[in-house]
């Protein structure tokens, strides 16, 4: 229900309650203007019992036993407003008993459940409610973990790991038809019988094109030796095989967790793919969880429910071919579905130009020894220019949004003039000498507090001129 500033403001999770949960969105990778945030109890409680739901609704039902609770009065409101949704998180033990009927927040915490709605049913992450975990720090650590998974299942539509529809120790036939057939973006993992990738062998090719995040997702498995060594296909197969990918390939964007190894492994066999084409899931993982560990594992269990993890350094000496191939299937799916996920979590994030600009660097950015860098110049001009007319473009848009032909993003006393004069907002962040700020934390809490569509294009332009043009500059060095 609301609390006291809810009223105020006439929104749902303000306060130092929603300041909570908007950094607990963000670090999922969405923001408030992906998700319905509704109130089980749309009226506030009475003054004499402080916000304390529990408090009035137990006084209610001691002193006035007649009457219906404000949760069986809000009932049809709250079915109304549930009735195109596909997942819920659900926060605190009174909305847990309202939209789902069953009681124990701490018990339910973070394992979903499914909900009826309507003819319907839905899954729902109940998660300890924002304010709680306020008077008991450590469960803003719970909260964090259950609003993730919450995102999770809003993504794939379910809780439970599934890698979909797997052809596993396709013939090669099998695998060119699949190939054929597929997309343009393609997920893939390779196994090999070394840690060197200038001189092994490949084991297994794997393959995934994400469909759903579910059971149609596909995958492809192509095995060209046991993990004995032994080829397990017949030399003229395994030729046709490579050069049909030497001629598909370059035409696709592939998804690997580590580039180079991929790569480094299909230039062994003369099958070579633009850096432009790959997209490293573990790069768009830095991206989005800059302060935190990238390897597979860590970047999978931080979105997925999935199986247990092999340990290479033991499971190379044990793995049986079956095994070999059920685990290069996780990798295959893994690969696809990060990739879509962070990509997600990336434009939410407002980080997606840093990392597209990031592939792009690795263009010419090819060998960086301890003496210094080789550069491709003709890629970095071609990449200036790019950034150049992308600068020009967006200042050119902006200038006309703000009605100043002169207008300098960069400029902190022009953009405070029209923000705090000319648009009448009141600062919300001030620098140490007491100036109002006009730094894009400063901007981006002016949006949540509410603003008019033209300030919020013109702070959206203003974010994208900065942004290119400080790549333009400190990166490029393109004039």
């Amino acid at each position: 229900c609301p609390a006291h500033t809810e009223v105020e403001k006439n929104r749902p999770l303000v306060g130092k309650s929603g300041q909570l949960h908007d950094e607990a969105t963000r670090r999922a990778g969405f923001t408030r203007y992906d998700q319905n945030l509704i109130n089980v109890i749309e009226c506030k409680v009475p003054d004499e019992f402080d916000d304390d739901l529990e408090a009035y609704l137990r006084w209610l039902k001691k002193n006035h036993p007649e009457a219906k609770s404000p949760i069986e009065c809000c009932a049809p409101r709250l079915q109304y407003q549930l009735q195109d949704t596909k997942s819920l998180l659900i926060y605190g033990a009174t909305a847990l008993k309202a939209v789902a009927g069953v009681e124990g927040i701490k018990k339910h915490s973070g394992h979903p459940i499914k909900v009826e709605i309507g003819d319907r049913k839905v899954w729902a992450v109940p998660a300890i409610h924002p304010a709680a975990a306020l008077r008991e720090p450590w469960e803003s650590i719970d909260l964090f973990a259950h609003v993730e998974r919450a995102h999770r299942i809003a993504f794939t539509g379910t809780p439970n790991w599934n890698p979909g529809k797997v052809l596993l120790n396709a013939t090669t036939e099998q695998a060119i038809n699949w190939w054929s057939a597929r997309g343009n973006l393609i997920g893939i993992d390779v196994e090999t019988d070394s840690l060197n990738f200038n001189k092994c062998n490949l084991r297994v090719l794997g393959a995934t094109e994400f469909i759903d995040g579910g059971a149609n997702d596909e995958t492809c498995v192509y095995v060209e030796r046991s993990v004995n060594g032994h080829l397990l296909k017949p030399p003229h197969e395994l030729q046709q095989f490579h050069n049909f990918l030497r001629e598909l390939l370059p035409t696709k964007q592939i998804t690997a967790h580590n580039r180079k190894a991929e790569c480094s492994v299909l230039e062994q066999l003369d099958i070579c793919i633009p850096l432009a084409n790959w997209h490293c899931t573990l790069e768009l993982d830095h991206n989005v969880y800059p302060e935190q560990k990238h390897d597979l594992r860590t970047a999978a269990t931080r979105q997925f429910d999935v199986p247990k993890w092999k340990d290479d350094a033991k499971f190379f000496h044990t793995a049986t071919d079956q095994s070999l191939w059920e685990y290069n299937v996780i990798d295959d799916v893994l690969s696809a579905r990060l990739f879509q996920v962070l990509y997600k979590k990336a434009e939410a994030l407002g980080v997606l130009h840093t990392y597209n600009i990031d592939r792009v660097l690795s263009e010419y950015c090819r060998q960086m020894t301890k003496i210094g860098i080789y550069v491709d110049r003709v890629a970095q001009k071609r990449l200036g220019e790019k950034l150049f007319k992308e600068f020009h473009e967006t200042l050119s848009k902006l200038r006309s949004v703000v009605g100043d032909s002169d207008f300098n993003p960069f400029s902190v006393p022009q953009v405070s003039k029209f923000l705090y004069k000319t648009r009448g907002y009141t600062p919300v962040v001030y620098t140490k000498s007491g100036a109002a700020s006009t730094s894009k934390v400063a901007l981006l809490q002016l949006m949540e507090n509410g603003i008019d569509e033209q300030t919020s294009l013109v702070i959206d332009l203003l974010f994208d001129t900065r942004e290119v043009g400080k790549l333009l500059g400190t990166y490029v060095g393109y004039h």
